[in-house]
């Protein structure tokens, strides 16, 4: 058989399977399905490019939130140094001045966890949510244990 030839039949067995896989998708997806595929299909640009800048979004929305908890990390270990204080009685210190700290080092209006779906304005109130004291007491001693055993 000439090569061509059969080359020939299998791009039309492709196009039977294809069409093949493309009834049993219809069936699947009943009428209101084949209604959003065809939604989709039309308007996969825009959809995927609200998809993609809303993770960028996110993305940045965690860096700044990585970058605010770092240096409030930072500040907390000096002020426990300084002032001799055991984690333990973090209560005491309060909360942390963080317009301070929201002015020094955000570079971006929102913040977002790890796991958010949707961000949070750079706001004290925001970030005492996302940065309890407590768990920034906890980290420093982590912290300070890992340097211990080096």
């Amino acid at each position: 058989m000439h090569p061509d030839r059969t080359r020939y039949h299998g791009l039309q067995n492709r196009g039977r399977t294809i069409a093949m896989i493309r009834r049993i998708v219809d069936f699947a997806l009943g009428p209101l399905g084949r209604e959003v595929l065809q939604f989709y299909s039309a308007n996969s640009l825009p959809i995927n490019a609200a998809i993609v800048l809303h993770g960028a979004v996110l993305l940045m929305a965690n860096i700044n939130l990585r970058r605010l908890r770092s240096e409030a990390l930072r500040r907390l270990g000096e002020r426990t140094m300084s002032e001799n204080l055991p984690m333990d009685r973090l209560e005491a210190i309060g909360s942390l001045q963080w317009e301070d700290i929201i002015q020094a080092c955000s570079m971006f209006p929102l913040v977002a966890g790890p796991s958010s779906i949707l961000p949070l304005p750079t706001t004290p109130k925001s970030l005492e949510r996302l940065c309890p004291l407590s768990d920034l007491g906890e980290q420093i001693v982590l912290e300070e244990q890992k340097e211990g055993d080096n």
